[in-house]
């Protein structure tokens, strides 16, 4: 599906791999457990793609602080039905994870 994504993208080039690494000067998305990067050399303005990614790490943290209570509150685990239950600590994990990659992404903005 490359040059699918690519015309999707407009993109002249694109490198889909499990081994990609960060681009320079890049802003960059978390979607799930994918990382995607778009070099932008001098395109863009870090300090504002670094804003941008700590009011999105801002907004996972509040999400996953709701979940966690919810997994600590003993009403809610007598409950809510084990679907919803898992379905919780699913999304924490993937939360968990979300949190990471931003946290790694905007350090690599304030390190270059």
């Amino acid at each position: 599906h490359r040059g699918y994504i690519s015309f999707l993208c407009r993109a002249p080039e694109i490198e889909i791999s499990p081994e990609a690494s960060r681009p320079p000067a890049s802003a960059a998305a978390v979607v799930g457990d994918i990382e995607i990067f778009i070099p932008l050399a001098d395109l863009i303005d870090l300090n504002r793609e670094r804003a941008r990614l700590q009011r999105e790490l801002e907004k996972t943290l509040k999400e996953l602080e709701r979940i966690e209570r919810n997994l600590k509150n003993e009403s809610f685990l007598t409950r809510a039905p084990a679907h919803v239950i898992e379905r919780q600590r699913e999304r924490k994990s993937e939360l968990e994870s979300i949190i990471a990659k931003l946290r790694k992404n905007i350090s690599f903005l304030e390190t270059g």
